[in-house]
């Protein structure tokens, strides 16, 4: 008689998962990064096309 065939153990070790999460938290991190960044960008460019907006109207008036 044979003995009873054992199945591998699956799943994942602590190792294994702290790797995948510091890796998980170094790409959101990037991704959270680029945004921000990218908003800041996008407040800037909008207040000095304002600025600009209103710089123009205002020389409009004073040449009539």
């Amino acid at each position: 008689m044979t003995p009873p065939r054992r199945h591998p153990e699956r799943g994942l070790t602590l190792t294994e998962l702290t790797v995948a999460m510091v890796m998980a938290a170094l790409v959101v991190m990037g991704i959270v990064g680029f945004y921000m960044n990218s908003q800041a960008l996008w407040f800037d460019a909008s207040a000095m096309a304002i600025t600009q907006r209103e710089g123009s109207l205002v020389l409009q008036t004073i040449g009539r």
